[in-house]
């Protein structure tokens, strides 16, 4: 009898642990700058102190970047925090003037598109909003049409892009 009295009380612990994990999964978190951000049910990753590290968004919301900049990010998309709560990936909700890597020029970048920062929150890859000219790893200048995905060395040179 006793046997099954423990197996019952193992089952009904371990019942409440996953019961609880589940119910963290869908309820409104709070970020290290203190916003109250709600991500989507089940879509959230936590750390061990029980942090967000990364979730999909469940409406749009604005975060700073590790400059401390602030844009709006989208709903829908995962967005992914260093580890002082600042976003390092995520999806524009609009479009955005951005400074590339390299620090020396800005470019608009287009909302509904994934764009990503390096530590210092520099640009490292993202989608032009708008044509901009720039120069290739190589040395050659060239045309980059609106709506291209871009990548970024760290003299804020383009090492890939698709058109």
């Amino acid at each position: 009898m006793r046997n099954k009295t423990k197996i019952y009380l193992f089952a009904l612990i371990a019942f409440l642990f996953i019961s609880l994990g589940a119910f963290a999964q869908g309820k409104v978190y709070t970020t290290v700058s203190g916003n109250n951000v709600r991500f989507v049910p089940g879509k959230v990753i936590l750390d061990k102190k029980n942090r967000v590290t990364q979730g999909v968004l469940a409406k749009d919301h604005p975060f700073a970047i590790p400059s401390n900049r602030v844009l709006k990010f989208m709903a829908g998309y995962w967005i992914r925090f260093d580890a002082n709560a600042k976003v390092y990936e995520g999806h524009l909700a609009q479009d955005h003037p951005l400074t590339v890597l390299g620090g020396s020029r800005t470019f608009k970048f287009k909302k509904g598109t994934k764009v990503k920062f390096d530590s210092r929150g520099l640009l490292t890859e993202g989608t032009v909003a708008t044509p901009i000219t720039m120069t290739l790893v190589n040395g050659r200048n060239v045309k980059i049409p609106a709506g291209t995905f871009v990548k970024y060395d760290s003299k804020g040179r383009v090492t890939n892009y698709n058109p």
